[in-house]
């Protein structure tokens, strides 16, 4: 008897739990029909003028029968192109751009969404594989968030043969660039919550989107060797969005689903976000009251010092944040970022020099000499300023790889979270535990990624990330709820101050019935 036949007649009363009354099978492949259905990505236009600072309202138009994924489409203008100044665009431009984003339908707001929790959600959610493609959607690149040098001549490429060696040259300009940025919604990451357009007839939905000045987005100088004054570069903020207007997916379904979609009412489980604004704090020890009602499957924090974020201070000469090159509103810890734009933050040779043996702004930002040498690390041939290049220990080849792989390192502080506990009616929800548990082990459990220090979060839910329900507190039957969390003394030191954010993903009811849409369920 061979062997896989005598392994089919070691038959005993165990396999009756696993193989008998089989339901399926591994050798014959069954598929499932699907309803006829057809698939298009459609152009919608702003009321008015998109630009900087402007509020943008979209009119969905009735072009499909559903509406699924939905983009918002900028198109960034050159900067720098005519002009001698240093720039660059903040990071993930595309995030920064968007203050905040709603949906109405029928005039009552459905949803609103934020920037800020575009960035938090996509490092809780964003898979490894997409990573690369999603940055360069969202602006995320060198080529727009590495600092211009007009002082270098024209290259194609980023280490040229007539480029400054060990520079891999930035270019003089920021190039025009078009953005897609993902909108969240809950009809655009679940094809069966797609919004049913053809069973409102007599509701319109419309998309309002605030953004940001550009002096919250573009930081632009003179000079970048400046130790006093603000040589804010003018002309680079007088600039405006060259084009900006939404894509929708727009399904089209056939002739018999199209009329049960049209005639028959609808109830759709939804998920909305709730923020209630930034809390201001000043010391070490706080209680944040949170106003937040309906089912809410977890709650995200973060506490960012105002430091990070100062963008008036950005643009005065010789202030930490003139140093690292604009405002930092992605930096949820208790200090500044050192290392992005390392090798280009610099405009000469002895203030990058400076920077790598921890003389200037950062006690601990040195560099350890090579084995056998010693020598610290050789900085005149970086770049002199005048586009002199001399014998370096930095590779070209090593060089280069920083470059391009510095979005993705962070030399930051730690988490401004030491510990933190929720209380609800007066009640510990859980005892207090450490900043690290709520910005490693619970996104560890519950989410796709672990994300950047400083995000925090507490999931009721087995898994957040899924439509499917698996667990939600109910704060509309809560009176009180409040977060209390102790900081650490770098985010309050002195007269520092920093803002908390908190959002709840909830869930709510959407009804749609004789050609009209509306929430089952208000705050």
């Amino acid at each position: 008897m061979g062997g896989g036949l005598m392994q089919l007649v070691a038959y005993g009363a165990q396999d009756v739990y696993l193989t008998s009354n089989p339901q399926i099978t591994f050798w014959k492949v069954t598929y499932r029909r699907h309803t006829n259905f057809a698939m298009e990505a459609i152009e919608q236009t702003f009321n008015g003028q998109a630009d900087f600072g402007r509020r943008v309202t979209c009119t969905i138009s009735r072009n499909g029968d559903l509406a699924y994924r939905t983009y918002l489409q900028l198109t960034l203008p050159e900067i720098g192109q005519d002009h001698a100044y240093y720039a660059r665009w903040l990071d993930f431009p595309g995030h920064q751009l968007v203050s905040q984003v709603e949906i109405e339908i029928g005039g009552q707001r459905i949803d609103r969404q934020y920037g800020d929790w575009m960035h938090i959600w996509n490092t809780l959610t964003q898979s490894k594989e997409q990573e690369v493609g999603y940055h360069n959607m969202v602006g995320q690149t060198t080529s727009l968030t590495y600092i211009t040098d007009p002082t270098f001549a024209e290259v194609d490429t980023p280490c040229s043969s007539d480029a400054p060696r060990q520079t891999c040259a930035p270019r003089k300009a920021l190039p025009e660039t078009t953005l897609y940025v993902p909108l969240q919604f809950w009809y655009c990451r679940n094809p069966g919550l797609a919004l049913p357009l053809i069973a409102l007839q007599y509701h319109e939905v419309k998309i309002n989107i605030d953004l940001r000045p550009i002096d919250e987005c573009l930081w632009a100088v003179s000079d970048i060797a400046s130790t006093s004054g603000t040589p804010k570069a003018t002309a680079a903020y007088s600039q405006s969005l060259v084009a900006a207007s939404l894509y929708v997916d727009y399904i089209f379904l056939d002739t018999d689903e199209r009329r049960r979609m049209a005639q028959n009412p609808h109830e759709y489980l939804i998920e909305q976000l709730q923020f209630t604004g930034d809390e201001s704090v000043g010391s070490s020890s706080n209680k944040i009251k949170l106003n937040f009602n309906h089912p809410c499957k977890e709650l995200v924090w973060v506490v960012q010092p105002d430091q990070n974020v100062d963008y008036c201070s950005s643009l005065d000469a010789g202030t930490p944040l003139f140093k690292l090159l604009g405002a930092q509103p992605f930096n949820y810890t208790d200090a500044y970022d050192a290392l992005p734009n390392a090798f280009h933050a610099f405009g000469n040779s002895d203030s990058l020099d400076t920077m790598i043996h921890g003389s200037g702004l950062f006690d601990n930002a040195g560099a350890d000499a090579p084995a056998g040498s010693t020598e610290g690390w050789a900085t005149s041939g970086l770049h002199d300023g005048g586009g002199a290049a001399q014998g370096s220990l930095v590779s070209d080849a090593g060089t280069f790889v920083l470059a391009e792989t510095a979005l993705n390192m962070h030399c930051w502080g730690q988490n401004p979270v030491v510990t933190a506990k929720l209380q609800l009616n007066g009640q510990d929800r859980f005892s207090e535990r450490e900043g690290t548990y709520f910005d490693l082990v619970q996104p560890f459990q519950h989410h796709t990624r672990t994300p950047d220090t400083g995000v925090n979060l507490y999931s009721f839910a087995l898994r957040p990330e899924e439509h499917q329900p698996s667990g939600t507190c109910n704060f509309s039957r809560i009176d009180n709820a409040t977060l209390q969390l102790v900081l650490s003394n770098a985010t309050v030191e002195g007269t520092m101050t920093a803002k908390v954010r908190i959002y709840a993903v909830n869930y709510n009811v959407l009804r749609i019935m004789s050609g009209m849409g509306g929430l089952a369920y208000s705050n």
